[in-house]
């Protein structure tokens, strides 16, 4: 079973220099586009949170 897997990229005290967290979530194909495809409803959620502050 094929997983993508989401990770954190941190920076070090240079700027250029980045490693990526060992932490992270594996999704399945299928949770995966259910995932990309709810993106624009959580953004839309976000900016109504927003602009109530």
């Amino acid at each position: 079973m094929k997983l993508q897997r989401i990770k954190k990229d941190h920076r070090t005290t240079s700027a250029d220099t980045y490693f990526v967290s060992p932490a992270g979530i594996s999704l399945t194909a299928e949770q995966w586009a259910t995932f990309k495809k709810n993106i624009p409803g959580v953004e839309q959620a976000i900016k109504k949170l927003e602009s109530k502050s």
